[in-house]
């Protein structure tokens, strides 16, 4: 169980500094309340970074619990502060900008634990839990989305 929860931090923490490089008109905070403030705007971004090619799936994977109890996710973000949620797809160097309230109402109004699959995935000493919500179902709180020239 150490070695996948310290390859998911990894994996996270890669995305944090491919990112960052992309983006270098924001700044890296602690991750505690958000991962990134714009310095411009003080606008504050949540990542979520996936190793998955998108030409592979046509899917988001939305956490909804990361640890028993504890919202995760963009419950998690919304709680900690942040106002932009950033999904990432390492492979494609693509990104997917969320406006953390559009999301959150639109999730909301999709009927989650009767449409679409719990799934779950182990980390060290808990299990994160998600779905699989189709891009195309989101598409529509779609602030921009940033395919990177790399």
């Amino acid at each position: 169980m150490k070695h996948y929860f310290k390859s998911s931090l990894k994996v996270g923490q890669n995305g944090e500094a491919v990112f960052l490089a992309l983006n270098p008109n924001i700044t890296r905070l602690s991750g505690l309340k958000a991962d990134f403030v714009s310095s411009k705007t003080n606008t504050k971004y949540e990542l979520k970074t996936d190793t998955y090619d998108m030409t592979k799936t046509k899917n988001f994977f939305i956490e909804r619990w990361s640890k028993p109890g504890k919202p995760g996710g963009v419950w998690q973000a919304k709680q900690s502060g942040s106002h932009v949620y950033v999904y990432f797809f390492i492979q494609n160097y693509t990104a997917f900008f969320f406006n953390i309230d559009k999301l959150l109402a639109k999730l909301e109004t999709l009927n989650l634990d009767v449409d679409f699959k719990l799934c779950s995935v182990q980390n060290e000493g808990y299990t994160t839990l998600g779905y699989k919500i189709p891009r195309d179902l989101l598409s529509d709180v779609l602030m921009k989305k940033v395919v990177y020239e790399y």
